[in-house]
């Protein structure tokens, strides 16, 4: 199994400020990746793949509007495949990621 955690502040987030993050937090990266990038395909991969976008967005907002958090967590299989959908600040559905993976 392998986490990825996206920057939601990429023009913040450098690798060197994320590595720093996880070496405070104690995060293995060959077990969880803590990741960074452009902020316009950060933000576009969020809508599109991760389910990120909740509506409130109608196009007149400048780039730094554009990233909604969101408490989704999802499950992918080895071929990227979405294979379950979750909400990470309920413990029963951690509960159901645990068993389904």
């Amino acid at each position: 199994m392998l986490l990825v955690s996206y920057s939601v502040a990429p023009r913040y987030d450098s690798v060197a400020v994320l590595n720093e993050f996880g070496s405070d937090r104690g995060i293995k990266s060959d077990r969880w990746k803590l990741v960074t990038g452009d902020e316009q395909t950060i933000y576009r991969l969020a809508r599109n793949s991760y389910f990120a976008d909740d509506g409130r967005l109608d196009g007149s907002h400048t780039s730094a509007d554009l990233f909604l958090h969101t408490e989704k967590v999802l499950l992918l299989d080895e071929n990227g495949r979405l294979r379950g959908v979750y909400n990470g600040s309920l413990y029963l559905e951690i509960e159901k990621l645990i068993v389904d993976i």
